[in-house]
């Protein structure tokens, strides 16, 4: 006889038959397919973009490197320049 509010005592057993120590150990369920797909696509975003900022740190590093090599050139044949024409040479 089952009274409300109370529980039956079924010695481990549930009333469907399934011992608590089953329940303990079964494996927690696989997550939907909806969920690893959005996992999935999360993870190849984020290496999509982690590919696109290093090769654009590596455009904009080469480039700045080239346009820093250009000023240097241009400022050492001013240099050039201005040391042959002058009458003290290098002693300015």
């Amino acid at each position: 006889m089952h009274i409300a509010g109370h529980r039956r005592q079924t010695g481990g057993v549930r009333q469907d038959g399934v011992a608590r120590w089953k329940i303990l150990v079964q494996r927690p369920a696989r997550p939907s397919l909806r969920v690893r797909l959005v996992a999935a696509a999360v993870c190849l975003l984020a290496t999509g973009a982690g590919i696109i900022v290093v090769a654009g740190v590596s455009a904009i590093r080469s480039h700045l490197t080239g346009q820093a090599e250009q000023q240097l050139r241009a400022y050492a044949v001013q240099l050039t320049r201005n040391s042959a024409a002058s009458p003290q040479g290098r002693a300015r």
